[in-house]
């Protein structure tokens, strides 16, 4: 079988020093395929940290307990492992971004120095 692969790669212009080269390339191409893989699932998980509810309290600036009243009236999303809260970054985010969004719009005021119907 040897001597069959070889007459084919003789004819095909394959010498051995080329045959180890490409033995080499293929095996280059094939580690940086899962060196692709292996980036993007670490990326992946990079940009959706996962915190602790101590974590979390500490990026809000607030108490264990009043995070666990927001937990409770789905203001923030969670999930429990074991006995332990955990909040994705991405979910903080999006809360501090409404909350800020919120405050900014904010209930209309009357500019009026003077109460409606009297000025």
């Amino acid at each position: 079988m040897t001597g069959k692969i070889w007459s084919y790669q003789a004819k095909r212009g394959i010498t051995s020093n080329s045959k180890i080269v490409l033995d080499k390339y293929r095996n280059v191409r094939q580690n940086d395929a899962q060196l692709e893989r292996k980036e993007c699932c670490v990326a992946r998980f990079e940009k959706e940290d996962v915190l602790t509810s101590r974590e979390a309290c500490e990026l809000l600036r607030i108490s264990r307990p009043t995070l666990r009243n927001l937990i409770s009236k789905g203001e923030i999303s969670a999930f429990k492992i074991g006995n332990n809260w955990r909040i994705m970054r991405t979910e903080l985010e999006r809360y501090v971004k409404d909350k800020s969004t919120t405050r900014r719009a904010g209930p209309e005021t009357n500019s009026s120095p003077h109460p409606p119907g009297t000025g």
